[in-house]
């Protein structure tokens, strides 16, 4: 049975998670993280594994070394987020958990067909030719044909 250490910094990189990443959403240190990851932390409070378990879309159970199943089903509904696209949306000013909100929201959204290509590299020159009024106007259009039924 590995160490806790050891199961939180695989489950952390199987994530595609940084330990900033971590760090920030448990509200601690990224030393602190490190020395989790390291084993130098035997004693690990409840206050901190839960909130560590859910962070890593797994259960206290798995992280312990209880259970070698690390999916947390009841809550993971198979969503792995994208850090890439979560780093994009910190970096434009949007929260961690908010981020993650949109991540998730946009993992499930319904499937409809993609847009070709050459369609959105039309819109994209489309849009660069436009002022900042024709472009406001153009996102009311387009909210408006939105709500229609």
């Amino acid at each position: 049975m590995p160490p806790i250490g050891n199961r939180i910094k695989e489950r952390r990189k199987e994530l595609g998670l940084s330990v900033e990443d971590v760090a920030f959403e448990l509200g601690k240190n990224r030393a602190t993280v490190y020395r989790y990851e390291s084993n130098d932390i035997e004693n690990m409070p409840a206050s901190v594994l839960e909130p560590l378990a859910e962070i890593l879309h797994t259960t206290p159970a798995y992280l312990m070394g209880w259970d070698d199943d690390p999916n947390d089903y009841e809550n993971m509904d198979g969503f792995i987020p994208n850090m890439e696209r979560i780093n994009y949306m910190m970096e434009n000013g949007i929260d961690y958990k908010e981020a993650l909100a949109r991540e998730y929201a946009i993992q499930n959204m319904p499937q409809e067909e993609p847009i070709p290509n050459p369609v959105i590299e039309e819109i994209e020159t489309i849009l660069n030719t436009m002022s900042d009024d024709e472009l406001t106007m153009a996102k009311n259009i387009l909210l408006a044909m939105k709500k229609q039924p």
